[in-house]
C-alpha cells in the first residue's frame, strides 16, 4: 500500500490556511474574498464577522467600500442564500438589476433601472 502523498493533518492545515482560517492575513478585502471563493452574507452582520476572522486589522468600512465600489456584490449563489463575492467571479453583477438589487435600500430609490 503506498503512503499517501499529504497526511491528513497536512490537509487540514493547507485546507484552514487556504480559506484564511489558520491565521489572518494582511490582504485586501476584495482579494480575500477571491482566495475564500464567497463569504456567506444571509444575514447583514455575516460577511464582517467573516472577514474579520480573516483579515488583518479588518475595518468594517473597508468592506462597506468595496460594495459601494463594487468589487464585492451580494449575490444568490448556492440554495439562494446570498453571499458577498468578487465582482469579477460573479458575471450577472454587472446587470443594472443586479446593481440595483445589491444597492442599499437608502439608495435604491434614485438608481432604479429603466
Amino acid at each position: 500500500m503506498t503512503q499517501p502523498a499529504i497526511s491528513p493533518r497536512q490537509l487540514n492545515r493547507s485546507t484552514l490556511a487556504r480559506q484564511l482560517l489558520l491565521d489572518r492575513e494582511a490582504i485586501g478585502v476584495g482579494e480575500a474574498v477571491r482566495r475564500v471563493v464567497a463569504v456567506q452574507a444571509q444575514q447583514p452582520a455575516s460577511p464582517y464577522v467573516g472577514l474579520w476572522n480573516r483579515i488583518v486589522d479588518f475595518e468594517p468600512t473597508d468592506l462597506d467600500a468595496a460594495f459601494a465600489r463594487q468589487e464585492v456584490v451580494k449575490a444568490p449563489l448556492m440554495r439562494a442564500t446570498l453571499h458577498a463575492v468578487h465582482a469579477d467571479d460573479y458575471p450577472p453583477s454587472a446587470t443594472p438589476w443586479s446593481r440595483y438589487c445589491a444597492a442599499p435600500a437608502s439608495t435604491r430609490a434614485s438608481q432604479r433601472p429603466e
